[in-house]
């Protein structure tokens, strides 16, 4: 790929999705933009970046935002934010109100079900929870829907939450086992495709808590500021936003309080507040 065509195909990258694609990323954006070079029989890079120029209805330039992006996810990643998420959670239940938590970077779906399982252990699985799980990648988010995994993708799940929330669906010899996330579970679940980069959102406020987690890094410190306002906004009293522990926010000024490591609160709920001093107590005391 010549420079010229990756700076073209980083300006798209940054004016329709935030990224900020730097000098040496040039093999991971040739690789990537091979793909669909491939997949749509077409000649060369550069003939693809004519068609994503002239392309009218978006479909082509949402599967080059999606192939471009990096989806790499797991369950129960960082797995202190579901402690933190599980002690939250039970705070939440003497409300006796719905919660509602957002996956705002879902890819294949790893972290809307890790934050599930964690919601069912808490609340119940009948108990009046939701969990949204939006991503700009419209394969990644139907790989989340259909919420099948291999199994050597499910090693980080206790073997209590596997044999609750997980169905064998195909004992494997070449191609290794299968499993499905329960019924159960997969109801309380809902995905939708979101570009991050486009804030204010159509969505409803009021979330206990958000996941953004493994996406600041990729994004332009203006986009980072606009996407941290806004997922403040869409934040209740005492929710609390998560990122990736190698993540900050643009901008200091956020109204978002630090209350652990790359875990911020709304502050406003007296609950979730005396339960934070209460947990931070416990752990100075040892008990």
């Amino acid at each position: 790929m010549t420079p010229e065509l990756f700076r073209r195909f980083c300006a798209l990258a940054n004016d329709h999705a935030g990224l900020n694609l730097q000098r040496g990323k040039e093999a991971m954006v040739a690789a990537r933009v091979g793909k669909r070079v491939r997949a749509l029989g077409l000649k060369s890079a550069a003939a693809y970046l004519e068609r994503l120029e002239a392309d009218g209805s978006g479909e082509e330039l949402a599967a080059f935002l999606g192939v471009i992006t990096t989806s790499f996810t797991g369950f129960f990643r960082e797995p202190e934010h579901f402690d933190i998420l599980a002690r939250a959670a039970a705070v939440w239940a003497r409300r006796r109100t719905p919660v509602r938590v957002w996956s705002a970077a879902v890819a294949s779906g790893e972290e809307a079900y890790s934050i599930a399982m964690t919601l069912a252990t808490t609340l119940g699985e009948d108990g009046d929870w939701r969990v949204l799980g939006t991503d700009i990648s419209a394969p990644a988010l139907a790989e989340a829907g259909r919420a099948v995994y291999a199994a050597e993708r499910l090693g980080s799940i206790h073997p209590t939450l596997r044999r609750q929330f997980l169905r064998l669906q195909r004992r494997g010899r070449d191609a290794g086992a299968t499993f499905a996330i329960s019924p159960r579970l997969r109801r309380h679940v809902a995905f939708g495709r979101l570009n991050l980069a486009g804030p204010p959102f159509r969505l409803r406020g009021g979330h206990d808590a958000i996941f953004c987690r493994n996406v600041m890094i990729y994004l332009t410190a203006e986009v980072r500021a606009e996407l941290g306002a806004e997922l403040a906004r869409l934040l209740r009293p005492g929710g609390r936003l998560f990122l990736a522990h190698s993540e900050t926010l643009a901008d200091p000024s956020t109204e978002l309080e630090l209350v652990g490591p790359s875990v911020r609160m709304r502050p406003g709920d007296p609950l979730l507040r005396a339960a934070l001093a209460e947990g931070k107590e416990r752990r100075a005391t040892g008990h």
